[in-house]
């Protein structure tokens, strides 16, 4: 049986996704404070909070299990978007100059899958892992090279 505190963190978590499945700007300590728990046990013992069975029976009861937060985490932390892109070409003249062609392309949203993570981290025992810096050290520009050397920045 679920207690109160654990039936608060389960409409807290399930108000932080919102209807949309977006995770919205709150951290995981922070929903654990606003539904009771303790600042302690809301910055180091998240996970085990998460995972006990109250807990697990509170978050079911409000629309929230495991499979379903396994999807919706797996799309956000794969989250894409849409973004314009000038297509680079040489002239005759060998000069690179930017062909006005208002081409889109699919790109990671970094913005979205760092804010997921940052809410996931914590409850599969990464708290504090997830660093926007080494992220954006990882991130690539890219570059597409065509057969007849055109290249395509994005």
């Amino acid at each position: 049986m679920a207690t109160i505190r654990q039936k608060s963190l389960a409409k807290k978590l399930s108000e932080a996704l919102g209807k949309s499945g977006k995770v919205k700007q709150k951290t995981l300590t922070k929903i654990l404070e606003e539904a009771g728990y303790s600042k302690q046990t809301a910055r180091t013992q998240q996970k085990k909070t998460i995972e006990q069975k109250g807990t697990q029976e509170a978050l079911k009861e409000v629309g929230i299990d495991k499979g379903r937060l396994s999807k919706k985490f797996n799309v956000l932390l794969d989250a894409k978007k849409i973004q314009y892109c000038d297509i680079h070409v040489t002239n005759e003249n060998g000069e690179l100059k930017v062909n006005k062609s208002n081409d889109f392309i699919e790109v990671e949203d970094y913005n979205i899958q760092l804010q997921a993570a940052k809410f996931l981290a914590p409850m599969v025992g990464f708290d504090n892992a997830i660093d926007a810096e080494e992220i954006n050290r990882q991130r690539q520009r890219l570059v597409i090279e065509l057969p007849d050397g055109t290249r395509i920045n994005a």
